[in-house]
């Protein structure tokens, strides 16, 4: 799912330019534990300037989730709408496969028809807003750290990392990925995305980061779709690290908000 699904920290710390090495990069990266299980409350602002007319829509949202340490699924992740009123309860829910891409699988919930859909997992069209999976990227980002060469630069206080053709299964159009890291705090400060021209066609920068004990975590980000000409903002209102979450809530039948 396309989602705010926010996140990632990064240990590496005390390595000057010339020590850094893809190896250590790789030794160093992980995704923090306290991810086991997320609930995360927010907003999306997404405007659009038609005929010279900034548009705005706000949309609250809730999300659900769940990693498994073990069995078929890597995590499930359920985006549930609040509001407008028009999109209440309205919900996507994704699987995420540890076995083999073609193994997940994405249901859509509409309310008013009480209808469940089962949807093509690479279908990578915009839901209500939401067009970028954090957990999903990021793990697709290790990944691509352990198995492709990146080529790694630095500007002024970043290390910029950069993949080729990372991942088939994302949009045809994008061909590589640069991904700006803050040497000194290692947070993910931007991502870009670029055509096979190389042209810049999404950004995604951070915007703000919030401490949580010993943690810190990305709680507003904004995208800049730049063929859609769009900007879309996300704010974490409220977040709840390592809580239990029933697995009923990710079944494909929507059981939880149909009773």
């Amino acid at each position: 799912m396309k989602l705010l699904s926010l996140i990632i920290l990064f240990n590496i710390i005390g390595f000057s330019k010339d020590e850094i090495s893809q190896k250590q990069i790789i030794d160093k990266f992980k995704i923090n534990q306290i991810y086991k299980n997320v609930i995360i409350e927010g907003k999306i602002i997404i405007s659009k300037t038609i005929n010279d007319v900034n548009k705005a829509k706000i949309r609250e949202f809730k999300i659900y989730n769940k990693f498994f340490d073990s069995g078929k699924y890597d995590y499930k992740n359920l985006l549930l709408f609040v509001s407008p009123i028009n999109l209440k309860n309205t919900s996507v829910l994704s699987w995420y496969s540890n076995i083999d891409h073609d193994s997940s699988k994405r249901f859509i919930y509409f309310p008013s028809l009480k209808k469940t859909q089962q949807i093509n997992f690479n279908n990578k069209n915009n839901f209500y807003g939401f067009n970028f999976d954090y957990f999903q990227f990021i793990r697709g980002f290790r990944n691509n750290l352990i198995d492709k060469n990146v080529d790694i630069s630095y500007k002024d206080n970043y290390l910029i990392l950069k993949t080729i053709n990372l991942n088939k299964t994302l949009q045809n159009k994008i061909f590589s990925q640069s991904v700006w890291i803050d040497k000194e705090s290692f947070n993910i400060k931007r991502i870009e995305f670029f055509n096979i021209k190389e042209k810049l066609i999404t950004e995604i920068s951070f915007l703000k980061f919030d401490n949580f004990g010993t943690q810190t975590f990305p709680t507003e980000f904004e995208i800049i779709n730049y063929d859609k000409k769009n900007t879309i903002l996300f704010q974490v209102t409220n977040i709840e690290f390592s809580t239990v979450i029933e697995d009923d809530i990710f079944n494909e039948n929507f059981s939880f908000l149909k009773n």
